[in-house]
């Protein structure tokens, strides 16, 4: 039986992870620049605050097995745990740790509406933040789009759900 959970957990998170990485792919119509990977020093910093405040981040050999498997730059786990990809850009780094207070923070609490507004949020926060984050412009083009689909995908989980109510963002 634990099995059996564990299996469709796994296979919910892949779908996510899937959809999360299409979204973020080439189909902006546009060349994908260089990266813009967060600096060691940047990352230095960003990793001594998170773990100051109880979290990890993982960026061993393990952890980017599982960052293919699931074809996506980075995760954050839970509110405490996050893997990231070595060179990982600015963008990614930035959205994971948003996660992770979303989760400490009670936001995400399932896969399903909790986990579409934390999106949306997440790609408000990056965008309200761009420039103090020093997000390049393929980074800033590519979370608008994120931003339209992951409203589009809160949306279609209404329509399908036969909700009515219709949460906005709201700073």
């Amino acid at each position: 039986m634990a099995n059996n959970a564990f299996q469709l957990m796994e296979k919910t998170l892949l779908n996510e992870f899937r959809d999360e990485y299409q979204r973020q792919s080439d189909d902006l119509g546009i060349d994908k620049p260089e990266s813009n990977p967060i600096t060691d020093a940047e990352l230095q910093d960003v990793s001594e605050w998170f773990t100051s405040t109880g979290g990890l981040i993982i960026t061993d050999d393990e952890s980017v097995r599982m960052l293919d498997y699931f074809g996506i730059e980075a995760s954050a786990h839970d509110g405490y745990t996050i893997s990231l990809r070595p060179n990982t850009n600015r963008a990614a780094v930035y959205e994971e740790l948003y996660h992770a207070k979303q989760y400490r923070d009670g936001i995400i609490v399932d896969t399903g509406e909790s986990r579409l507004k934390a999106e949306i949020m997440t790609q408000h926060y990056l965008l309200d933040n761009a420039k103090k984050l020093k997000l390049s412009d393929y980074e800033i083009m590519s979370t608008e789009k994120a931003l339209k689909d992951w409203e589009a995908d809160l949306n279609e989980f209404y329509n399908k759900n036969g909700i009515s109510n219709r949460w906005e963002y709201d700073n």
